[in-house]
């Protein structure tokens, strides 16, 4: 039981340190597109990457012209969770 117990213990740390490596990852790109370091993502900072660029009104969610970080989060997990080379437009 207590083989069984630890087990469980390391499978749920080992998953918690890869989504807080995911959601470390996605800051920093943020920050890195942030180049004036308001806080936001303007579309003229988003044409540093390219896929965010090519898909910022699906990104831009309440049509402001600039990201806040929980638009940038959601936009990167639906981006990770489509396949590439896929259209999701249909």
């Amino acid at each position: 039981m207590k083989m069984k117990h630890l087990i469980t213990t390391v499978a749920f740390i080992a998953t918690s340190a890869l989504s807080l490596s995911a959601l470390a990852g996605e800051m920093d790109q943020f920050s890195k597109l942030d180049a004036n370091g308001d806080g936001m993502v303007s579309s003229e900072e988003a044409t540093a990457d390219p896929v965010l660029s090519k898909d910022w009104a699906a990104a831009d969610l309440n049509q402001d012209g600039q990201l806040e970080r929980a638009e940038f989060s959601a936009f990167e997990q639906k981006s990770k969770a489509v396949a590439p080379g896929t259209d999701t437009k249909k």
